[in-house]
């Protein structure tokens, strides 16, 4: 849902101000998500939301790894999310070569 919200977001998104898209995570984890138990997704979302947490740096982190091992560093830097602290982090894939569904 991480990957998903930023492909959603070519502009980048200041971590900090990841709680802005709590509604938008919300609709993206109903969509993917084999479960229909509210709490479980709204929770989830709380956690990926909450900034003392960790929980949305392990899944940068972790989507950042998979495209690595899978392409090697020189391609997956266009495919994972990256950014600096303060300033937007997002995937450096032209928006052009996105097809929404």
């Amino acid at each position: 849902m991480v990957y998903l919200l930023f492909l959603n977001h070519p502009e980048g998104i200041v971590l900090v101000n990841i709680g802005d898209y709590e509604k938008e995570l919300s609709d993206i984890y109903s969509k993917i998500t084999k479960s229909d138990d509210v709490t479980k997704i709204q929770r989830r979302v709380s956690e990926l939301t909450n900034l003392t947490g960790n929980s949305l740096h392990e899944k940068i982190s972790k989507i950042k790894n998979s495209f690595v091992d899978e392409l090697g560093e020189k391609l997956a830097k266009n495919y994972y999310i990256c950014g600096n602290p303060g300033e937007p982090y997002k995937i450096n894939l032209s928006p052009t070569l996105i097809q929404k569904l």
